[in-house]
């Protein structure tokens, strides 16, 4: 699966964070992982951005985004309200 863009004008934003992690995860050549995907590809998206994993046995885990920070910066005080640049 080709990596898709990551930063948008020098900066990461949620929604392009999603595709590329499950990218990676689907690339990882894992013989656990059958799928990656992200929630925002979903016919309902999520309210907040989130990377869905199915394995082979049948387990499920979800990697929602519950902090973002910039270089340099502490994580946010407030879980799921996100930067919209990171």
């Amino acid at each position: 699966m080709p990596l898709p863009a990551l930063y948008e004008q020098g900066m990461i934003i949620p929604a392009r964070a999603e595709p590329y992690l499950a990218a990676l995860l689907v690339n990882a050549a894992s013989d656990e992982i059958a799928r990656a995907y992200s929630y925002s590809d979903r016919p309902t998206p999520a309210m907040h951005p989130c990377v869905g994993v199915e394995f082979h046995s049948g387990a499920r885990a979800n990697l929602p985004f519950v902090h973002t920070a910039r270089p340099g910066q502490g994580r946010g005080r407030n879980a799921f309200q996100l930067q919209s640049e990171f």
